[in-house]
């Protein structure tokens, strides 16, 4: 009887407790400085880390705890005073095992052994998403070797949803921040969630231009809710016809003859639109002319006759050059003095329009400014008159022509 009121007491007994075997009812692991993703602890080779235990309750008589391993060669459980301690030892999965010693209950935890990740690529830096639209995030880890999982989360839920497999869902509008977490490495992916562009319309879609003229494109984004409506244009050929930044095309000068230019509209979002565009150019300039005097001078010139008169016309860019004179004298003398340059209007009458210099070269190539006017022809004449019987062979040609109005040089934007 007193041995039996012994071992009652020192089993924390009293009368009717019997022997107190009471069994764990729960025995739990922490692992310092780990903490799992989806469930899934990580661990890189020769990397070792603490295990701390705890049960419940949290005395129980003839009980120890013991941690095991499922696949020592790749988790190595090692043990030292009562303390236990796991070490990565090569790539592979395992299952930590804790367990009581009375074998009534046991906690099991999943490990993975890899190289820890050094970087995570392969993510844009933003996405843009429609309400209720779905986009899978496909990041990359590096070294590719790694088998760390990824973690996402997203900074709104309510803005952007983001499942365990990089899945994300757009709510409503706004901005949210994903970060991607592998390892002890971070990405983070901006989010916009608002109604995007599905197209981008023209009306009309094509058009025939002349040179000197412009035209202004008309482009519609469908949805009318869309929140991005700005558009980007861009020319296939800047030479025949610019475009603004704002649609505004314009055919310069230089597009001599017919040509086929494409205008692209272009969302930021993607969808696009082509505006297709025909130069046409019906001021062709050739030196066909018949000899004309002018007047004021002693000379008379074969001019460069436009094939139909240019309206409107505030400049001209002039090739100019002296092959041959009547005499070597008169030949220097041309090459070095200067030049009149005389325009023929609808008026049917010549007048001065500038002037340039050979500057003792055979050619040159210069511009002249005026007042807006139709000119049909141009003529180019010595500025001082050497007198009757002097003659020279020259070229007159037209490099370019300024319309009055003409928007400033501009490229594609």
């Amino acid at each position: 009887m007193i041995l039996a009121a012994v071992i009652a007491v020192v089993l924390g007994g009293g009368a009717g407790a019997g022997l107190a075997l009471t069994a764990a009812k729960a025995v739990s692991a922490e692992f310092d400085g780990l903490s799992p993703v989806d469930g899934l602890y990580a661990i890189a080779p020769g990397e070792s880390v603490d295990v701390r235990l705890t049960s419940e309750p949290g005395r129980v008589f003839l009980d120890t705890l013991s941690v095991t391993s499922s696949r020592p060669s790749v988790l190595r459980v090692t043990e030292a005073d009562g303390a236990f301690a796991l070490q990565g030892v090569a790539a592979g999965e395992a299952e930590v095992t804790v367990t009581s010693s009375r074998r009534q209950v046991a906690a099991t935890y999943s490990f993975m052994v890899s190289e820890p990740p050094e970087a995570i690529e392969d993510l844009p830096q933003d996405v843009v998403l429609d309400p209720d639209e779905v986009l899978k995030l496909e990041p990359a880890v590096v070294p590719a070797e790694s088998m760390y999982p990824f973690g996402f989360k997203s900074s709104d839920p309510a803005v952007v949803e983001v499942d365990a497999d990089g899945v994300l869902t757009g709510k409503t509008a706004g901005a949210a921040t994903i970060t991607v977490t592998c390892g002890k490495v971070t990405r983070e992916v901006a989010v916009d969630v608002h109604r995007k562009v599905q197209s981008v319309s023209l009306s009309p879609a094509s058009a025939d231009l002349t040179v000197g003229e412009s035209l202004q494109i008309e482009a519609t984004v469908e949805p009318a809710d869309a929140a991005v409506k700005t558009l980007t244009y861009a020319s296939s050929n800047s030479q025949a016809a610019s475009v603004s930044a704002t649609g505004l095309v314009f055919a310069p000068w230089t597009a001599l003859g017919d040509r086929s230019v494409t205008i692209t509209v272009s969302s930021p979002e993607g969808p696009s639109a082509e505006f297709d565009l025909r130069v046409v150019n019906p001021y062709e300039a050739n030196a066909a002319g018949e000899p004309s005097d002018i007047p004021g001078t002693p000379y008379s010139v074969t001019p460069t006759v436009f094939a139909t008169a240019v309206p409107n016309c505030v400049g001209l860019t002039i090739g100019y050059g002296v092959g041959e004179a009547s005499s070597s004298a008169y030949l220097s003398e041309l090459r070095s003095g200067s030049f009149d340059v005389y325009a023929l209007g609808a008026s049917g009458g010549w007048e001065k329009v500038g002037s340039l210099s050979l500057g003792g070269q055979e050619s040159t190539v210069a511009e002249v400014t005026f007042g807006a006017r139709t000119v049909s022809q141009v003529a180019v004449v010595p500025s001082a008159s050497s007198g009757s019987g002097t003659t020279w062979r020259s070229a007159t040609w037209i490099e370019d022509v300024v319309f009055e109005g003409q928007p400033p040089a501009q490229g594609d934007t």
